[in-house]
């Protein structure tokens, strides 16, 4: 039977990655939250779908949801300081704006 060798001579193991400490901490580098002001919530605004859905079925319920959706998405793009979001939530408002139109 082969010996594994005693834990003894654990230190003369080689450390194979790298050694400078910042490296591992830029690993683990988890960016901040946004100030709770930048968290804007635009879960209640209903999908392209569900409002064409509405546009056949009840036509003055569509023109209130997206009345509303275009409020509520045009401010939370007044609100929002991330220039990603912010043309995130242009294009969707522009998108009801046009639904809105036809």
């Amino acid at each position: 039977m082969g010996s594994i060798g005693s834990v003894n001579n654990i230190s003369d193991l080689a450390f194979t990655g790298p050694s400078d400490s910042s490296y591992l901490a830029a690993t683990r580098h988890i960016p901040p939250e946004p100030p709770i002001e930048d968290q804007v919530q635009i879960a209640s605004i209903p999908s392209a779908a569900q409002v064409e859905q509405l546009q056949s079925t009840n036509p003055s319920t569509f023109q209130q949801v997206v009345a509303d959706a275009i409020g509520q998405l045009r401010t939370a793009e007044a609100q929002s300081t991330d220039p990603g979001e912010v043309a995130v939530l242009s294009g969707q408002a522009a998108s009801f704006e046009r639904m809105e139109d036809s």
